[in-house]
């Protein structure tokens, strides 16, 4: 059956309401009430635009709950759903062509709560900016995971865009970090930042602690340094700095 595309606008008080009442988990008071108010923000993914999708994923990360990270995953996989009857935001295990019923995962405990035919669910759609978004969303938030093999996937995810937010993160990162694999790797990625740094010793500087990290993120970066405009200008000014990245 196809999958349609959500539209749950009157339902979405209602499925707010719902959304523990129906799944009668038997957990603490205050547990319940982190699970609900979780299940509620991602219930709010389906009536939103790609841009208050990126707000609202903002906010599922900063509740530091634990379905945070499947919740992000399943959204960039198109396993988020909303239940056309009530409203209610499930990631769903697989969306198989094959399958005649989705089996439905509880957002907050990733236990499964039932299946749905496809046909009585709506996807919460995603574009390319939105899951560039959410896959630098996932990897901040995998930086606080106690496994350090977790940590150092989520500094090689957050190379590949270092803006201003993601550089103060792993700077900040930096100063706890004890596993020397994951701490090489955010080395690197303040390696690569401060090649952008105005003072010349400093990207000199740089350039030699990248000496032997060949991954294709430094090796692209450090050829750029020996790129020229159309007017003959080096990217870096600087000979000895070219010179050194030329050796590297």
């Amino acid at each position: 059956m196809p999958v349609k595309v959500v539209t749950y606008g009157e339902w979405q008080l209602v499925g707010l309401l719902l959304a523990v009442c129906c799944l009668g988990f038997s957990v603490s008071a205050r547990a319940q009430t982190g699970d609900e108010t979780f299940r509620a923000i991602v219930a709010e993914l389906g009536d939103a635009n790609f841009r208050e999708k990126e707000a609202i994923a903002a906010r599922l990360i900063e509740t530091a709950h634990p379905g945070v990270r499947n919740v992000v995953t399943a959204l960039m996989d198109g396993r988020v759903f909303i239940r056309d009857q009530d409203g209610q935001a499930f990631v769903v295990e697989s969306t198989a062509e094959d399958l005649s019923e989705f089996t439905l995962l509880d957002p907050a405990s990733a236990a499964e709560v039932g299946s749905s035919p496809p046909g009585q669910l709506s996807r919460v759609i995603t574009n390319n900016q939105l899951r560039r978004f959410l896959r630098t969303a996932v990897a901040r938030f995998s930086l606080s995971s106690a496994d350090a093999s977790v940590r150092r996937d989520a500094v090689r995810e957050i190379l590949r865009s270092l803006d201003a937010g993601n550089v103060e993160l792993l700077r900040a990162r930096a100063e706890e970090e004890e596993d020397a694999d994951v701490a090489y790797e955010i080395e690197t990625a303040l390696a690569l930042v401060a090649l952008d740094d105005e003072d010349t010793r400093v990207r000199s500087e740089a350039v030699g602690r990248l000496v032997g990290r060949l991954n294709p993120e430094v090796r692209n970066r450090l050829a750029t340094l020996l790129e020229s405009d159309e007017e003959g200008r080096f990217v870096e000014p600087d000979p000895g700095v070219r010179a050194a990245a030329a050796e590297v």
